[in-house]
């Protein structure tokens, strides 16, 4: 069984808090960390799942950072809900864990399709072009 890296899951949800409480005004610290600390405790609840799929739990640090970037905007400023609902949907397409007909085969291929189409922008991020001039 895959241990959970808790010091780094912690940190992508303190990333996660620190981009959906970010405003021009200053915003108290302790409304970020209790936050942070939410996010934190709501993810917890997926780890047995996780391993009992035999799955690696640091999974959820992914998923956390996943949402920081695609996801996390001011608006969406203590939404705990939305964290929760995004990690129920991103945990069942990592470890699906129900009743699967031909008839998703489909849905299946568009999510395979788009992960693809993401690794790929992810793989020509990290090429370095060439500077002219």
């Amino acid at each position: 069984m895959m241990d959970l890296n808790h010091s780094e899951l912690k940190s992508a949800c303190l990333g996660y808090a620190q981009a959906v409480m970010w405003d021009t005004r200053p915003t108290d610290v302790s409304h970020i960390q209790a936050f942070s600390e939410l996010v934190y405790q709501s993810t917890l609840f997926y780890v047995e799942f996780i391993q009992k799929q035999e799955r690696d739990p640091n999974l959820l640090t992914e998923c956390i950072r996943y949402l920081t970037i695609a996801h996390a905007t001011p608006p969406m400023r203590g939404d705990i809900r939305f964290v929760r609902n995004a990690l129920d949907i991103l945990v069942e397409l990592a470890c699906p864990n129900g009743s699967v007909t031909v008839d998703q085969k489909p849905f299946f291929r568009e999510i395979r399709r788009g992960i693809s189409e993401a690794e790929n922008e992810a793989d020509a991020s990290l090429r370095i072009t060439p500077r002219h001039g």
